[in-house]
């Protein structure tokens, strides 16, 4: 779907021609009549990321894991990061949608989890290797 939107913002404002990706900011993302609208673009994303923090909030519930500290900081963290996606997705589609706002709007959700999964990764109990399991930053938050 996001293909089909990128090739007709391609048709629209480039004769079919690839975009110049250097300047994007001559493309009115707002506009209803180029390919698919934004929230069909991102129904599958939200779709995988409800079917995500399902799981999250299910081992949450029930104790997947047992009782242990660190995978229950394991399971908020993916809990916590995936409802700050969808946030994020919304709050992107807003700013596509309108064509104008603040960039920093739609993203802080990005820079909120980058926080919050740093702060439980520093919450985990050490192993004996005095390491805590996992990362304090994911390739998402770069």
């Amino acid at each position: 779907l996001l293909t089909l939107k990128w090739k007709a913002f391609e048709e629209r404002y480039a004769g079919g021609h690839p975009l110049a990706a250097h300047n994007l900011s001559h493309i009115d993302t707002g506009a209803p009549d180029v390919g698919p609208r934004w929230a069909v673009v991102f129904a599958p994303s939200w779709l995988s990321e409800a079917f995500a923090g399902a799981a999250c909030a299910l081992a949450i519930y029930i104790g997947v894991g047992g009782s242990h500290r660190n995978t229950r900081l394991g399971h908020w963290n993916a809990l916590t990061q995936t409802v700050l996606s969808i946030i994020f997705k919304i709050n992107l589609l807003l700013r596509l949608e309108s064509g104008r706002g603040s960039w920093c709007r739609a993203f802080w959700p990005v820079y909120a989890g980058a926080g919050l999964q740093a702060m439980f990764h520093f919450a985990k109990e050490p192993d004996v290797r005095n390491r805590r399991p996992g990362f304090p930053f994911s390739a998402l938050h770069v």
